[in-house]
């Protein structure tokens, strides 16, 4: 092990002035936020030490450190020249936190050329110690920062705090269907920030360090604590902590009843699994389904109206608008039909209907890429613009303030529409934008091919 010298002359870094800079890469800055206390203030005092570069206090020097603490991951050319710059500039380089030495959530991510997204520190420079955790402990920080200021070397892979086991939860509902499982959780937040913006409010963290976990208010069941089932936190969940019943067996206890699928259900499969929309339908057909119908139910929208898209919206909608008059959009399908759906507000709610998902693990076992490209029996869709789509509580109430209009309002929640719904299917692209912009494109093609199809009953009301 090298020995830590004061940068400024001879002697142990405890006994001088030490330098520490606390630098953030990519990363949420938890971890620097979770240590910035009165007591790491006073033990840098209390050794004579000084912060002399952190963002969070404002401290801007730029001269050599002698301790760099740096929080976050390498995610690109960029990131990797700064932590070298950082590494040439100081003596001893802490990795802080989950990120900066696992790479974090994203590493878990891909790129195109089978990459990670994001690497850790030491896959670019030599770390000389680190401190675990997300975010990480400040006790043990503390302890490891105090004995470099006091001049000693701690020996790497030596015990600095006893074992904490997280607590493990399951929440869930009053009837199974969706669950949040915390042993499995990564405490990523992806799903309370998504649950906040569609305006339920729901999950939230609780507990505190490393105890931190994601959870409603006091455990309570997911349907009690006020879930809409839009089911986008099964959708984000990177590592399938929260989850819905799936019940793929449902798709082939069907056959030889019609298939109603939803436009956007058919764009998102055949972007998911890189095929032909036709290729979906002559799979439907192979499983033996007697009809193959293509909806959407915004071709029910009548003038002058408001609709909410699916039981998610609604239930959001007479929370935030009680006083207002909103229909539910409900598919219109026979008693006897399977429903494809993106959305499993609707999934829960309709006896014999299925997400996208669960219809994607069935044809995933089908020979796909021998079937041939076929078409639908029928399409009942409309395809231009007198349907107002609004995506949030605030569009909403602005487009209400603007009184009558000769279009129908249509409220939905999900980020990107019903193509990126909380049942929709798991897509071989990693990022959300290029998955959007791609499922679009689908879902246009979609279009053009259903209308150059003459022997379709393709109703001529417009949608936007």
């Amino acid at each position: 092990m090298h020995t830590v010298r004061c940068s400024r002359g001879e002697g142990w870094l405890g006994m001088c002035t030490a330098r520490i800079a606390f630098i953030s890469l990519t990363g949420c800055e938890g971890c620097l936020y979770n240590i910035v206390s009165e007591e790491l203030f006073s033990l840098v005092e209390r050794y004579g030490a000084k912060v002399f570069h952190w963002r969070l206090i404002g401290a801007r020097g730029e001269e050599d450190f002698d301790i760099a603490v740096v929080e976050g991951s390498i995610t690109g050319a960029e990131d990797a020249e700064r932590l070298r710059e950082i590494r040439g500039r100081s003596k001893v380089l802490i990795a802080l936190g989950s990120c900066s030495l696992m790479g974090g959530v994203q590493s878990g991510v891909l790129n195109e050329f089978g990459v990670p997204r994001s690497r850790p520190l030491n896959h670019y420079v030599r770390v000389d110690y680190w401190a675990r955790g997300c975010p990480v402990n400040l006790g043990e920080f503390m302890v490891l920062l105090e004995r470099l200021l006091r001049g000693e070397v701690p020996k790497i892979g030596e015990k600095r705090f006893e074992v904490v086991e997280r607590p493990l939860i399951v929440v869930t509902d009053s009837d199974g269907f969706l669950t949040l499982d915390s042993s499995k959780c990564i405490v990523c937040g992806r799903c309370i920030e998504v649950c906040r913006r569609v305006g339920a409010y729901v999950l939230n963290y609780t507990h505190r360090g490393v105890l931190t976990m994601i959870s409603t208010p006091y455990q309570e069941a997911l349907d009690k604590a006020g879930c809409i089932y839009c089911g986008l936190c099964t959708a984000y969940c990177p590592v399938g902590a929260v989850y819905f019943r799936m019940e793929p067996e449902k798709v082939r206890s069907h056959s030889g009843s019609p298939v109603y699928i939803e436009l956007e259900s058919l764009a998102s499969i055949a972007e998911a699994e890189n095929i032909e929309p036709g290729q979906v339908v002559t799979a439907l057909r192979e499983l033996g389904f007697s009809e193959v119908v293509v909806i959407s139910n915004l071709h029910y929208a009548e003038p002058g109206r408001i609709y909410a898209r699916s039981p998610a919206e609604y239930t959001v909608s007479s929370r935030f608008l009680p006083k207002i008059s909103i229909e539910l959009l409900t598919p219109r399908i026979p008693n006897n039909a399977l429903y494809v759906t993106q959305c499993i507000a609707w999934r829960r709610h309709l006896p014999n209907s299925v997400t996208s998902r669960e219809l994607q693990l069935v044809l995933r076992t089908m020979p796909l890429g021998i079937l041939g490209s076929g078409e639908p029996d029928q399409t009942i869709y409309s395809s231009t613009s007198s349907v107002k789509r609004v995506r949030s509580n605030i569009e909403l109430k602005e487009e209400l303030s603007m009184g009558s209009s000769s279009r129908s309002v249509v409220f939905e929640l999900c980020p990107g529409g019903c193509l990126m719904g909380g049942g929709q299917p798991a897509s071989n692209k990693n990022m959300w934008q290029r998955v959007l912009r791609s499922r679009e494109n689908m879902l246009e093609y979609c279009l053009q091919r259903l209308n150059t199809v003459s022997n379709l009953a393709i109703d001529s009301k417009s949608v936007s």
